[in-house]
């Protein structure tokens, strides 16, 4: 702490007998704040949180791909009785899914883009993804599940 100080006393005067005032980003260095809270207005993004972002944002458009693959079981979810599906309920959910996948492919692209990352960041996003799309499958069936269980107790009461 002492060595920060007597560095940020050099600096400042270093730069008053210029006619400058000292400027704290040199005395702190370029890394500064650049994994820290605190500095207003930017996003401050930690490795790990960047690992977990990456790897939920894989797993989010994994799910909206699946989605566009087995729509039939996610319209269920919206409470659209059928099948059969009228053609322009069909027409608009598979848009509506498609839209989703893009949003969520260039979404992740940007964020994929916005710096050099490592392969143990890559790998580590992976696993991250894979942890989600699994919970996310184990959700899905354990709707369709209690939703059966609904079913089959409303049929037999009636």
């Amino acid at each position: 702490m002492n060595s920060v100080l007597v560095d940020l006393k050099s600096i400042a005067n270093g730069c008053r007998s210029h006619g400058r005032e000292p400027d704290l980003n040199q005395a702190l260095g370029p890394n500064h704040g650049k994994f820290s809270p605190g500095r207003r207005g930017h996003k401050v993004q930690t490795p790990n949180r960047d690992v977990l972002t990456v790897g939920f944002l894989m797993a989010g458009f994994a799910w909206t791909l699946w989605w566009n693959i087995d729509w039939q079981r996610f319209i269920k979810f919206y409470g659209i009785s059928g099948p059969p599906y009228h053609p322009w309920i069909k027409a608009g959910f598979r848009i509506f899914f498609a839209l989703c996948s893009l949003g969520a492919a260039i979404d992740l692209r940007r964020r994929l883009l916005e710096e050099t990352r490592p392969y143990k960041f890559c790998w580590d996003a992976l696993v991250v993804a894979a942890d989600w799309f699994i919970v996310i499958v184990l959700l899905v069936k354990i709707v369709e599940w209690v939703t059966s269980k609904r079913r089959g107790k409303s049929t037999v009461s009636q």
